[in-house]
């Protein structure tokens, strides 16, 4: 399957762009901002009829280009997590002055698998946290939840230290060690070197 990398704003988050493996849908991850950038992206290299933004939580900067795509991608589902609604509709999930409020955000549906990828509820970072796994590709992407040698903050409203501890040792870390992580910010890992050379778990 093919994927594309773009780094994205000033927190510069990681949005993936994904061709599925029916080559009918365009897969977007988290995408921050920049609207313009991952629309070139996506015409350039994708062929699809379809594209389904699928995100891994609700917090500004992960959700900050959905109204501008939502037009232009032929965008027929947004995958989120039910215990994330609230952040997503919150008026209060706002990054200024690099994030404000997302007006008439179009609704989602909960994150479910696919024939491509498999859900992972990664609560912890928020209440509706979740990674997306291609086993094929042998590709996790984490969001906020795994970093290299790092993990998400617990410290924002709804987080949880203990919960986030538990995502990463009971669901992330039973999987395969040669899996790829792609996090949210931030370069690229793998399981194995995670388990053993994450300082925070």
């Amino acid at each position: 399957m093919l994927m594309k990398q773009l780094i994205l704003g000033p927190m510069e988050n990681n949005c993936y762009l994904i061709q599925s493996s029916d080559n009918r849908t365009l897969y977007i991850i988290d995408p921050a901002c920049d609207a313009q950038k991952i629309i070139e992206c996506a015409e350039h290299h994708f062929n699809f009829e379809q594209t389904i933004i699928l995100l891994t939580h609700a917090h500004a900067d992960h959700i900050g280009a959905i109204n501008a795509l939502k037009n232009e991608l032929n965008i027929t589902k947004i995958m989120l997590n039910d215990n994330d609604i609230e952040l997503f509709r919150s008026p209060q999930n706002v990054i200024m002055p690099f994030w404000p409020l997302q007006k008439d955000l179009p609704e989602t549906v909960n994150a479910h698998d696919t024939d491509d990828f498999k859900v992972i509820n990664t609560p912890g970072h928020t209440p509706g946290g979740v990674c997306y796994h291609f086993p094929v590709e042998k590709w996790l992407f984490s969001g906020d939840t795994l970093f290299y040698r790092s993990v998400g903050r617990t410290d924002l409203p709804g987080g949880s230290d203990v919960v986030l501890t538990a995502s990463i040792r009971e669901k992330l870390y039973t999987l395969d060690g040669d899996i790829t992580v792609f996090p949210g910010h931030g370069c690229l890992t793998c399981i194995a070197d995670e388990k053993k050379l994450n300082p925070y778990i």
